[in-house]
């Protein structure tokens, strides 16, 4: 039996394990530490039995610096959609600070 690894396209053996038809293997640990990917298991037997598969997380490392926008001014005029310039009492669809919002 053995186990690969697939990032990026690149392919990594993770662990090989005599495989012989007709014997078992026993229980085995396999630890990949790496990039995000694809794991394979081959037997050549064609036949693999899971019984616990553990996925730890690491940390994050492709979202950073995260900026968000200016607060929205509460007091911004508001608009019905004829572009009129209405209060905060008009039912309807309205923009306020170029959004819409419908006031029911």
């Amino acid at each position: 039996m053995y186990v690969d690894a697939n990032v990026n396209g690149t392919k990594i053996n993770v662990a090989t394990y005599n495989d012989v038809q007709g014997e078992s293997i026993e229980s085995r640990t396999i630890n990949y530490t790496g990039d995000a990917g694809t794991i394979y298991i081959y037997s050549k037997s064609g036949g693999v039995n899971f019984y616990d598969i553990k996925y730890t997380p690491g940390t994050s490392s492709g979202i950073t610096n995260i900026t968000t926008e200016e607060q929205a001014d509460p007091n911004a005029p508001i608009y019905n959609l004829a572009g009129q310039r209405v209060t905060k009492d008009t039912k309807g669809v309205l923009i306020q600070n170029g959004k819409k919002f419908i006031n029911k």
